[in-house]
C-alpha cells in the first residue's frame, strides 16, 4: 500500500482507538468496519498508540491528533491528520511498513466486496475485488 492509502484509511480510525474502542472505530469504518476482526483491532490500537508516541516529537501531527480526538467527524481535521500522518509515513520507513501490513491486512478482509471506509467528505477510499482506490465523489443536485 502508498502512502496515501494508509494514511486516507487511518485518519478516521485513529481517534477511536484509543477513546472511542472497537466498535466505534468499526463504525467509523464504515462496511470495512464490518471485517474488522479483535486481533486487527489490536494490531491497529498498538499502530496507534506507536503513532501518537512518535507525534511527541513533532508538534503539528500531535496537534492534528488532539484535534482529530476533539471532532472526530469534523473533515477538516481528519484532512489535516491525513497530512501529517503522510509526512510521518515518508520519514520513517519501519513505521510505514507496519502501517501498510496492518492496513492491508484489514483492506485484505474484503478481499472480493466492495467496501467504504468513511464518512469521508466528497472523497472515498474503496476496495473492489483486491483493489483499493481513493477517489473524489461530486455531488450532483
Amino acid at each position: 500500500m502508498d502512502i496515501d492509502e494508509i494514511a486516507a484509511l487511518l485518519a478516521p480510525l485513529l481517534p477511536y482507538l484509543v477513546k472511542g474502542g472497537i466498535e466505534m472505530g468499526k463504525a467509523a469504518a464504515g462496511k470495512l468496519g464490518e471485517k474488522i476482526t479483535e486481533e486487527s483491532w489490536d494490531s491497529l490500537k498498538a499502530l496507534g498508540k506507536k503513532i501518537r508516541r512518535k507525534a511527541g516529537k513533532k508538534p503539528a501531527l500531535k496537534e492534528a491528533i488532539a484535534d482529530s480526538d476533539a471532532s472526530p467527524v469534523n473533515e477538516d481535521n481528519r484532512k489535516i491528520l491525513r497530512l501529517q500522518l503522510k509526512k510521518l509515513l515518508e520519514e520513517d520507513d519501519a513505521l510505514k511498513q507496519e502501517a501498510g501490513t496492518v492496513v492491508g491486512q484489514i483492506v485484505n478482509l474484503t478481499q472480493g466486496e466492495r467496501s467504504v471506509v468513511g464518512p469521508l467528505e466528497r472523497s472515498q477510499v474503496a476496495t473492489c475485488n483486491g483493489v483499493t482506490q481513493i477517489g473524489h465523489l461530486e455531488q450532483r443536485y
